[in-house]
């Protein structure tokens, strides 16, 4: 507990308390210690208490050399089910589903919004992206973007989004990792191997 300029505020409860800011341990948003079973204080509630508007962290983390045996990115695996009409050629995704693992979730809200949204980039890409050149003039055939498509809301299927709870204290000291693009990686594949 650490606290930059709010420190001492923060390690003078703990000892008056009767605790050591090494005993201290959060579980579910909430700090606890086995010095004192049964009481337990969310970061806002130790803030308010102490007449803290925020808490500033100090601290440093060296990342591991490049030649780690380790894995530091995030991991998923995607799904999808279609519907195909063979006589028209016709494609509809009618579910989506992605499993990651990327470390602790800090934002889970933001992160299933983020991996949805990768999910269906990745589905208009596999089924809408294509820009075709025109042989006669070598030129693309849609020099707009108001005549590329892209998916919209009645393209969207079911999306589900599961996290898998890894614990990577190797990749920083917060033990997150990024979700950008990692949804839009595989669901082309997926799409094509339902297809």
């Amino acid at each position: 507990l650490g606290l930059g300029a709010n420190q001492f505020s923060i390690l003078s409860t703990l000892e008056r308390l009767g605790l050591s800011a090494d005993s201290v341990s959060v579980a579910g948003g909430r700090m606890s210690s086995p010095e004192r079973p049964g009481a337990a204080d969310s970061y806002g509630e130790l803030l308010a208490r102490n007449h803290m508007a925020d808490a500033e962290a100090l601290g440093s983390w060296r990342p591991p050399p490049p030649d780690t045996p380790h894995g530091l990115l995030t991991f998923g695996a995607q799904f999808a089910e279609v519907a195909v009409d063979p006589e028209l050629g016709l494609v509809r995704v009618r579910r989506l589903v992605g499993a990651f693992a990327p470390g602790r979730v800090l934002n889970p809200l933001l992160a299933r919004s983020q991996l949805i949204g990768g999910m269906l980039w990745g589905m208009g890409q596999a089924l809408l992206e294509g820009n075709h050149m025109d042989p006669r003039h070598g030129r693309w055939a849609a020099s707009n973007l108001a005549e590329y498509l892209v998916s919209v809301n009645a393209d969207a299927p079911d999306v589900t989004v599961e996290f898998v709870d890894v614990e990577d204290e190797l990749v920083g000291p917060l033990g997150a990792k990024g979700v950008g693009e990692i949804g839009q990686v595989g669901m082309a594949a997926a799409i094509a191997n339902a297809v």
